[in-house]
């Protein structure tokens, strides 16, 4: 009796089985079924391309933790990649690698190769962000920022990633992300936002356990000066006004030191002639201007300009005069070419005597 039980009992699970399979293949015949037929995805994430295996990670932590009715999936990844960089390409390590290495200190500019090292600041931590959105497919552009700290010139960049059809801005080193509501995750912004409703009007969330966040704290760092400076120039994508730094002696001025970007003009394959301008304050009067310069692009005429002022773009200088009634000028490059920069090597200014005017 117990064994008839038994065998009755495998009976009748083999024919609900049975039925099942049935079923699963008149779903399946019908296109009903969302069952795979196929082998089980690879879910490991393992490659030895180190960008291409973070990329994975952070796609699959965000696709476990996207809730939709907030943001898309993409906004999450941006978020898990700000983590990322911020805790693996560390500041605190750069710090200290650079004090104990002394001369012997590189600075990588190579994505995958930062990421594997495991150090970075600002500029870094750009380069391995750009490089995971991208595989991403998620765009990203720079947020560069030109500002004076502590009594001297300093520097930081930021990203900012499109997001449906909106920028959201990301602070990646102080993992920094701006909102209009506290209480609404939805309502992120763009630098161009932030700048509109006011800096002191929007709302940060930001990982202050980052172990660099938490120290500056007890320094005289200002953390966010590059949001809160008076006097501050922008680049954003590669675009935006720079000041020139020149000595003035007697009337005549030339570069002093390095400059703060090393080239102007437009150095992007992006089908627009937008790019990087150059300003100063010149005194009124008549003056001869004089650069020398390497370049690139640049296949069609082109000139190099102080306002509606112009010279012709040669090969390797540009010497022209320019007059102006005591006002802020910008020097540019204007051209027809999508790409046309130039590199400054010297620049001289020279005030024209009376004679010559």
């Amino acid at each position: 009796m117990v064994r008839y039980h038994v065998n009755s009992l495998l009976w009748d699970r083999r024919h609900v089985v049975f039925k099942r399979l049935l079923l699963y293949v008149a779903l399946t015949v019908l296109g009903l079924s969302n069952v795979a037929a196929t082998e089980p995805a690879d879910l490991s994430c393992e490659n030895t391309d180190i960008i291409k295996k973070y990329a994975c990670l952070i796609w699959q932590e965000a696709e476990g933790s996207v809730v939709p009715r907030v943001a898309p999936v993409e906004f999450y990844a941006a978020l898990q990649a700000l983590n990322v960089v911020q805790n693996t390409v560390t500041s605190g390590r750069y710090s200290y690698l650079k004090r104990m290495m002394a001369q012997e200190f590189v600075s990588h500019v190579k994505a995958d190769v930062c990421l594997d090292a495991g150090y970075g600041i600002c500029g870094n931590h750009i380069i391995v962000f750009s490089a995971l959105m991208e595989e991403l497919d998620i765009p990203v552009r720079m947020v560069q920022f030109f500002y004076i700290s502590n009594g001297g010139r300093t520097s930081h960049v930021a990203a900012e990633v499109k997001i449906g059809e909106k920028w959201v801005f990301l602070d990646v080193s102080w993992g920094s992300v701006y909102f209009s509501d506290p209480d609404d995750r939805s309502s992120y912004l763009s630098f161009e936002d932030i700048n509109r409703i006011g800096y002191e009007n929007v709302y940060p969330l930001r990982n202050e356990l980052s172990t660099w966040f938490f120290s500056r704290k007890d320094t005289s760092y200002d953390t966010f000066g590059h949001m809160t400076a008076e006097n501050r120039d922008i680049v954003v994508d590669r675009v935006g006004d720079i000041i020139a730094l020149l000595e003035w002696t007697d009337g005549n001025a030339s570069w002093k030191g390095r400059q703060i970007y090393s080239y102007f003009g437009d150095g992007r394959e992006n089908g627009t002639r937008d790019g990087i301008r150059i300003y100063w304050d010149q005194p009124k009067g008549d003056y001869r201007f004089h650069m020398t310069y390497g370049r690139g692009g640049c296949v069609s005429p082109s000139q190099i300009c102080v306002n509606d002022q112009c010279g012709e773009l040669g090969k390797t200088e540009t010497a022209f005069d320019f007059t102006t009634p005591g006002e802020r000028v910008v020097l540019s490059v204007r051209t027809d070419d999508d790409v046309c920069y130039v590199n400054p090597k010297e620049l001289q200014i020279t005030r024209l005597p009376d004679a010559i005017r």
